[in-house]
């Protein structure tokens, strides 16, 4: 298959568009979004909630989606490692020659979805010879891995210096859904991945567990916690940007808007939540608020975890660098998490939480406070039927949901 995507990805890059409806937003803003009020200077020491320190030995990386913010990043000296994630790809070859050129380690992020037609993205994304790719997706871990995995010589397919191409090591991302240990195992030891993110769905104290059981090796080397993102909400085919800034059906007649607007989606509460579009015309809704694991940096460390990263959406370049170096120093203890957590709060309207790492709430909640399913709605229906019929036979033809009976609007009564 690589031989023919080889020959295929000579001639460019194809992506294939994708179609979809639906209503998302109440309103929508292109002129550059709501940045929120001027993001005040870095505060001076303060005294936080938890401390960090116990960090000097970790590593960061910072995950950048423009241009600018990959220039910011290069200015941090002590900074070793970049990921490029450019869903639009333009600009990728001279971000990943800029970070080489800085002597720097450069990944590239990877697509969480190829479809049929696609598949030239795998060789274009292996001839730009990066350190490293960041997988979302198990079919491309398999596709790389049946080639043999990382150091393989991938046949036929040369860069754009006539250089032949190997296939780079592996990193997992949250996507590929490492919850618990036998997954993480499983990825570990039987595919050819080298580090691995959690799934989004654990809370911190989870990440912690998952460290811990995995051993400190293999927590320290293996295991990338995302201690600072803008939470990827919602994933569609539908493509926002035709939809509102085009008259156009596709990406042949669109006009590409998005590679010349900003857009955000203004929900009920009035945060604007960022949306890009990948080369596929497929869009990705990131939640306007930040997620930051400020306050649980010190567990994470205490549990084994060395790899932190911080993911950039649309921050503006004069933030990149106070924001990198806050969470650089609060590793190194020279910084309190209430300092940091009070200054992010200060970027934007929409602030700062802890989001998915704070889980407890949602575990604590009682049984009262629950919704019952619908199958326990239907058990219980059937137990309020008359005594001595059968339920089946009673209720027969007779409407027992209560959702039903109110959309209905009829009054149900069982003879």
């Amino acid at each position: 298959m690589l031989a023919e995507v080889a020959s295929r990805s000579q001639q460019g890059v194809a992506a294939s568009p994708t179609t979809g409806s639906a209503a998302y937003a109440s309103s929508i803003s292109t002129s550059g979004g709501d940045e929120g009020p001027a993001a005040a200077a870095p505060p001076v020491q303060g005294r936080g909630r938890r401390q960090a320190g116990g960090g000097k030995q970790s590593s960061i990386s910072v995950l950048c989606r423009t241009p600018e913010q990959v220039e910011a990043c290069l200015s941090l000296p002590w900074l070793q490692e970049v990921v490029l994630d450019f869903l639009e790809v333009q600009g990728l070859w001279e971000a990943v020659a800029a970070v080489k050129g800085a002597s720097k380690r450069v990944i590239v992020a990877t697509p969480r979805v190829l479809k049929p037609n696609e598949e030239p993205l795998i060789a274009f994304y292996l001839r730009l010879r990066a350190d490293a790719l960041l997988l979302r997706s198990a079919g491309l871990l398999y596709t790389l891995s049946s080639l043999g995995g990382p150091g393989t010589l991938v046949p036929g397919l040369l860069d754009p210096k006539g250089n032949p191409v190997h296939v780079p090591e592996l990193h997992g991302d949250f996507s590929l859904n490492v919850a618990n240990t036998l997954s993480a195992d499983l990825l570990l030891r039987g595919s050819s991945l080298s580090r691995i993110a959690p799934t989004h769905d654990l809370s911190a104290p989870q990440i912690c567990g998952l460290a811990t059981s995995l051993g400190p090796l293999r927590a320290a080397t293996s295991l990338e916690v995302i201690l600072h993102q803008h939470l990827p909400i919602f994933h569609t085919e539908h493509c926002v940007f035709c939809r509102f800034l085009s008259s156009g059906n596709s990406y042949k007649d669109c006009g590409h808007p998005c590679e010349q607007h900003k857009v955000h989606l203004r929900d009920e509460k009035g945060a604007d939540h960022l949306v890009l579009a990948d080369m596929g015309c497929r869009n990705t809704i990131f939640n306007a608020q930040a997620q930051s694991g400020a306050f649980y940096v010190q567990d994470l460390v205490r549990a084994g975890v060395r790899k932190f990263r911080i993911e950039l959406v649309d921050e503006q370049r004069e933030l990149v660098v106070p924001l990198v170096q806050g969470y650089r120093d609060l590793l190194d203890g020279s910084r309190s998490s209430g300092d940091l957590w009070t200054w992010m709060g200060s970027l934007s309207r929409a602030g700062v939480g802890a989001g998915s790492l704070e889980g407890a709430r949602a575990r604590d909640r009682g049984a009262s406070t629950l919704r019952s399913t619908a199958a326990a709605q239907k058990e219980e229906a059937r137990h309020k039927l008359p005594a001595g019929r059968d339920a089946n036979k009673a209720g027969a033809g007779c409407a027992v949901n209560a959702r039903t009976t109110a959309v209905l609007n009829k009054e149900v009564r069982c003879k």
